[in-house]
């Protein structure tokens, strides 16, 4: 009885898709953003959070779906769909550069 719990456990959690939340950020070099004014940073910014949270909604929904096609249908069929975590890691990543680029170029020191 043991085993099949084991088992069943081990079908489930193949295939699934990650949580946004562990997927870890892209490197995104500063370079990328040389040109762009402090307004310019903001404006990126503000995209690539609105970006990140469109594909970490998409990335959630895949994990959902992942999840109950192995509890009802064929475990792992899912996993053969493309999941978002390379453009959630990607946007993960614009955020954390650009949050710095701003925070160094473009903050007001008293």
């Amino acid at each position: 009885m043991k085993n099949l719990a084991v088992i069943a456990a081990a079908v489930l959690l193949t295939g699934c898709a990650s949580h946004p939340r562990d997927i870890m950020p892209e490197v995104i070099p500063e370079r990328t953003y040389q040109s762009l004014s402090c307004d310019g940073l903001e404006d990126a910014l503000a995209k690539a959070k609105n970006d990140l949270a469109s594909a970490s909604k998409r990335q959630k929904n895949k994990r959902t779906l992942d999840g109950v096609s192995n509890a009802l249908l064929l475990p792992g069929v899912m996993s053969l769909a493309k999941d978002s975590s390379e453009a959630v890691a990607h946007h993960k990543g614009e955020i954390e550069t650009l949050t710095r680029l701003l925070d160094a170029r473009c903050s007001e020191t008293p």
